[in-house]
């Protein structure tokens, strides 16, 4: 993936928990496992890298679960 598409990813999870970021990136990191026709038999070496679609796909799935105010809470308190 390019840095650009990094930079996007640091985007559009502008506001996900640690929690969030990990099911995010394990949700990205099924797609290729998932298209896979026969995963009885393939390598490992075999399944295909990530690509960033994997992750635009991902974001479907996965969404933040820490709303703008609970946020603000957290961060007033911490101070």
């Amino acid at each position: 993936m390019s840095e650009s598409d990094i930079d996007e990813l640091v985007t559009v999870t502008k506001g996900y928990s640690g929690a969030d970021l990990r099911n995010f990136w394990s949700e990205a990191a099924l797609i290729p496992i998932r298209q896979i026709a026969d995963i009885a038999s393939i390598e490992a070496h075999k399944i295909r890298p990530l690509i960033i679609g994997d992750f635009k796909e991902a974001l479907d799935n996965v969404k933040a679960t820490v709303n703008q105010s609970d946020l603000k809470k957290f961060i007033d308190w911490n101070s």
